[in-house]
């Protein structure tokens, strides 16, 4: 261009033109500077964030740039990942179109749900499943890419966009073993608790039901008390008023119940006594060889009026391999004998059986030693079994208990609810064992087991 040739108007307007340009020139190298700070400040922000962060093409869904987190939590190199499907790192199901219907409808089923969420499962580089939460924010490449460590070039205006979207994303896995061991913990912690609970309603039943058996008991021993007492008084009182109206013959019979009834209301007496030392750990036993077949028939000669009474058929049957005679103390085990005796005459039908089955037994007992270990001992069984009504299977196990009575005594056979609770108590005092059993053919069958010698004896 010919300066010369111009007019004064028009050199000012070119000169107006050329520092206009150069303004314009220095407001973009400044926008520029800018940017290009900007972007700085952003990559050193989003490169020290706790979150991975990756850019995605909103076109095919390939990886524009990712922060150093996101190479961390999957395990790649940036060069690795670069333009590669973000779908490599995060499956989807085949019937979703993309990356973004397949959050969404995670998303959605999670806010509709009150299960367990659905979680978002990422594949490291090794192969390892990470679980992830996403967030996803539009983003523009039109004039940067975030990650970008080279120089940014600008993007002429008019140059068409590209949008892109930015994918948020935290490991979650280890707060995820945290809340899975935290259910664990819990759910065992629950059920703990239900199994403790359970078990503190079956102690407060079983607490309610011994208070309701000590009350049934102190109701009987009061009956059981009160009646021998009861004829002695009044035996004596006709005796005190008649002594001079009556035959010495009529007096000693008033003297011969007044004997019974005391008798009777001793051996309630001593019945209690016994249980006190028993569980005060103040019973002795009193050892001797005792002829265990001449114990039995003694008791069933004490009990002959009583069978007549019934129409009762007493049978006795004797293993011929049993000892003749075994160490015991004789009159617990008669007490034991006549109890369960009492009891099968007690509760046997008309014209019914009862019989005694004695028979050698070898058992294998703890030694006392710190080994536990086992010793043979050698034995005898005795088995009392009637025909009457049976003890009903829920109470087998309580039947031995102190205070507690079968339910088949409340049709009025009386009784303290101490008889079978003192045969437990002398035959394991003894070292051995007591069981009861209904009989198949009807009735009751109990079983106690001797050591033939004292287990402290060799």
């Amino acid at each position: 261009m010919n300066f010369s040739d111009m007019s004064k108007e028009a050199l000012l307007d070119e000169l107006n033109r050329l520092r206009n340009e150069i303004q314009e020139a220095d407001m973009k190298k400044a926008q520029l500077g800018s940017l290009v700070a900007a972007q700085a400040r952003m990559q050193a922000l989003l490169h020290h964030a706790s979150d991975a962060v990756i850019q995605v093409s909103g076109v095919d869904e390939t990886i524009q740039s990712l922060n150093l987190v996101a190479l961390r939590v999957f395990g790649y190199e940036e060069m690795e990942l670069l333009y590669r499907p973000i779908t490599e790192l995060i499956p989807i199901p085949p019937q979703y179109s993309g990356l973004l219907p397949y959050l969404e409808d995670i998303v959605q089923s999670n806010a509709d749900s009150d299960s367990e969420k659905r979680p978002i499962v990422g594949l490291t580089k090794k192969g390892a499943i990470v679980y992830l939460q996403v967030a996803v924010a539009k983003a523009s490449c039109d004039d940067m890419t975030l990650f970008e460590d080279s120089v940014v070039e600008y993007v002429e205006e008019g140059e068409a966009e590209t949008e892109s979207y930015l994918c948020i994303i935290r490991d979650v896995s280890e707060e995820r073993r945290i809340l899975h061991e935290l259910k664990l913990h819990r759910d065992q912690l629950n059920t703990m608790v239900s199994a403790r609970t359970k078990d503190l309603e079956a102690e407060r039943q079983k607490a309610e039901k011994a208070s309701r058996a000590k009350t049934e008991f102190l109701a009987n021993m009061s009956h059981e008390l009160r009646t021998p007492m009861h004829a002695i008084l009044s035996f004596a009182e006709m005796g005190q008023a008649r002594i001079d109206k009556v035959s010495a013959e009529r007096l000693s019979y008033y003297f011969q119940r007044i004997d019974e009834s005391g008798r009777r209301l001793l051996g309630l007496i001593n019945d209690l006594l016994d249980v006190s030392k028993a569980e005060a750990g103040k019973m002795e036993l009193i050892y001797s060889e005792t002829n265990i077949v001449q114990l039995v028939d003694s008791v069933r000669a004490e009990f002959e009026g009583l069978f007549l009474n019934k129409a009762l058929t007493f049978t006795l049957s004797v293993d011929q391999a049993c000892p003749t005679c075994i160490s015991l103390d004789r009159d617990k085990i008669l007490h034991v004998l006549q109890n369960l005796l009492s009891n099968a005459v007690k509760f046997s039908v008309q014209e019914g059986d009862i019989k005694v089955i004695i028979q050698p037994e070898e058992r294998y007992l703890k030694t006392k030693t710190k080994s536990q270990e086992k010793q043979r001992q050698e034995g005898i069984s005795i088995s009392v079994s009637d025909m009457g009504v049976g003890i009903p299977d829920a109470e087998l196990g309580l039947i031995f208990s102190k205070f507690v009575q079968s339910s088949q005594t409340k049709d009025g056979s009386g009784g303290t609810g101490l008889g079978l609770a003192i045969v437990k108590t002398y035959v394991e005092l003894h070292g051995g064992y007591v069981a009861a059993a209904n009989n198949p053919q009807g009735g009751a069958v109990f079983t106690f087991w001797l050591p033939c010698r004292p287990l402290s004896q060799p």
